[in-house]
């Protein structure tokens, strides 16, 4: 079957000093895992030390932050085991913010079969740098959401596509300078459009 999909959704409110979110995880040794766990954010804010999105293999998560602040003080990571896929969109007010020395991490895993795609449709990202392990798929689609980098030096780079859609890509670099060594590619969902 599909999997079964559960849901976590934050309209309002404080969630602080909790150690993990883990979506699609299971340690039970259970074999066919194909969980689908959403969380969706539209307001509230939640403090969290690690962020674990399409965890265990088998997993499909969908992560979607429309409002609100999510704000990991550790690890953000995505697909973080072979046969994973995780789904982050970033849209309205919402922002998400890694803290200090922590990447965005999109296909964490190093395995052609961790598959993370990251959704700019709005928001903003604040984050030291968005990064992807050598063998893994990590795709951004940019469609008029803020890349705010927090520290220096940084470059985005390896990622295995960038698409950018109509309403652009936006880098702040109010906090820190920041380098963009990767092709910035037209969305194909644009088909022939100019």
């Amino acid at each position: 079957p599909g999997g079964l999909s559960s849901r976590l959704t934050v309209t309002g409110g404080l969630i602080t000093n909790a150690n993990y979110i883990s979506l699609g995880y299971q340690n039970m040794g259970l074999t066919g895992y194909n969980a689908r766990p959403v969380m969706e954010m539209s307001g509230g804010y939640i403090h969290v030390n690690n962020l674990y999105i399409a965890e265990s293999s088998g997993a499909a998560a969908d992560l979607v932050l429309r409002g609100g602040i999510l704000r990991p003080y550790g690890t953000a990571r995505f697909a973080m085991a072979a046969n994973t896929s995780a789904s982050f969109t970033l849209d309205g007010d919402a922002l998400f913010e890694t803290v200090g020395a922590f990447d965005t991490q999109l296909g964490y895993n190093n395995t052609s079969i961790a598959v993370a795609i990251l959704r700019l449709n709005g928001g903003t990202l604040s984050t030291r740098n968005i990064v992807k392990a050598a063998n893994a798929h990590g795709t951004i689609y940019w469609n008029g959401g803020t890349l705010r980098p927090h520290t220096a030096g940084q470059t985005l780079q390896n990622l295995t596509t960038i698409h950018v859609s109509t309403n652009g890509a936006v880098i702040d670099c109010s906090l820190a300078d920041y380098t963009v060594s990767q092709n910035l590619t037209h969305d194909p969902a644009l088909a022939n459009a100019a």
